[in-house]
């Protein structure tokens, strides 16, 4: 609902003092429910573009002026700190990617060709989700050949959470990816809990239960591995009497390896073979409440657009998110950029239209709808990764399928500003819209 729009105002800006209410409208049409990133890009929207307006108010930078204020300690409200945040870093390493001391400028100032003017426009984004919520468990079997299965009932829905979880127990385990596989099918009967694939969460719920199943089997690992090096040494001709500890051994690449030595080492496989296994690793984690779980993002857009008829042209877009960590490059990747579309076609042309006469849909199909096709979005879409390690996060991450959707609309919005003087802040911003805005002005 309206209430969950308020995330920006209560926590991306500093402030010492906050008020916020939030109104839910019954409009008598359609049922709403939740998008992506759920209520938080509304809030953007507001947040950012008044941090825009003020910034040319008072002759300063956008980008000095959210410098200046953001809030890097945690929740007002009950004080739980936030873990290593990165919004700054997102800002300023999206300012460099896309050159905005050399490109930003005053409203209207640069006309391209004829009739047609650049606008440069940032938003900032703090997001709820990505964090991990419930408890979340996961299994890990290596067999006799050094190979390991992993079950997770942690479901796909398109972004690769299934390899990302497959990627944490290889890791974890110290057995290499080509010697990994994740089950195919999703059975709370047969797999683990890892609740549902919702709030970005997966990598920090069902992630955490496949890191301590892989730990897990490691520590089983070099216990055997211990034992079966000195009972090695005690096989040989003469034999040899040693003394070796799980903690004076590690796993990696399929390897039970001396820390202080490595290449003295025993294939995982026989190590398996004489535990007599497979061995079987269990994890379950539940959350740390200590903190402020908070995803930190940043977009750059730049714009070209036509006075004459209207129209907007998204020529670049730079996402960067504070990640905590890269687990998944290509996934991580294809998120940023399949977020971006969806928000830009938010802010450009989808929308539901309804008749006012019979309150039936008229945009109720995907040519009237008008989501953005291949020759819509821009040419070039970019990602930056800001690594700054959660203590709550699996090896350090963040989740990030729903922060990438909050920056677009707004820095879209902005960008237009700088380009032609006017401010159009209702979404999506459609040629009618700025023909009418441009008349008033």
């Amino acid at each position: 609902g309206a209430a969950g729009s308020l995330y920006q105002y209560e926590y991306l800006y500093a402030a010492p003092n906050v008020g916020t209410k939030a109104t839910d409208v019954r409009t008598n049409t359609g049922r709403a429910g939740p998008y992506r990133c759920v209520s938080h890009p509304a809030g953007t929207l507001g947040m950012e573009v008044t941090m825009d307006a003020a910034a040319y108010q008072l002759g300063i930078d956008p980008i000095e002026l959210r410098l200046k204020n953001f809030n890097l300690v945690g929740a007002p409200d009950n004080g739980l700190p936030f873990s290593n945040p990165g919004i700054a870093d997102t800002l300023t390493g999206a300012a460099e990617r896309i050159g905005w001391a050399e490109k930003w400028h005053a409203p209207r100032a640069m006309e391209v060709r004829p009739g047609v003017f650049h606008g440069i426009g940032v938003a900032c984004h703090a997001c709820s989700h990505g964090a991990g919520s419930g408890g979340g468990s996961g299994m890990v079997v290596i067999n006799a050949d050094g190979s390991m299965n992993v079950l997770s009932g942690s479901t796909d829905i398109g972004p690769g959470q299934r390899t990302t979880m497959a990627m944490i127990a290889a890791e974890a385990a110290g057995i290499p990816w080509d010697r990994t596989s994740i089950t195919p099918y999703v059975d709370t009967d047969l797999t683990s809990d890892t609740a549902a694939t919702n709030g970005s969460r997966q990598t920090n719920t069902a992630g955490w239960g496949m890191y301590e199943a892989g730990m897990d089997a490691r520590r089983q690992l070099l216990e055997h591995g211990a034992r079966l090096f000195v009972e090695n040494a005690a096989e040989e001709d003469p034999p040899r009497a040693i003394q070796v500890t799980p903690d004076m051994l590690d796993v990696r690449d399929g390897k039970v390896f001396f820390r202080d030595d490595p290449e003295t080492f025993l294939p995982v496989n026989q190590v398996v073979a004489f535990s007599t296994g497979p061995i079987i690793g269990r994890g379950v984690h539940i959350q740390d409440p200590a903190w402020t779980r908070t995803a930190f993002a940043t977009g750059i857009a730049e714009v070209e657009v036509d006075t004459v008829t209207g129209s907007v042209t998204v020529t670049r877009y730079v996402s960067a998110h504070d990640v905590g960590k890269v687990i998944n490059p290509f996934a991580l990747q294809q998120q940023v950029e399949g977020g971006a579309i969806m928000a830009l076609g938010a802010a450009l042309t989808e929308q539901i239209l309804v008749d006012e006469a019979t309150g039936l849909p008229i945009t109720d199909n995907m040519l009237e709808y008008k989501a953005l096709s291949i020759v819509d979005v821009p040419k070039s879409i970019e990602a930056v990764f800001i690594e700054r390690p959660k203590v709550y996060g699996v090896y350090g991450a963040h989740g990030i399928g729903e922060p990438v959707m909050g920056p677009p609309g707004p820095a879209v919005s902005n960008a237009i500003y700088n380009a032609i003087g006017v401010r159009i802040t209702d979404l999506p911003i459609t040629r009618d819209k700025i023909l009418a805005a441009l008349k008033a002005a």
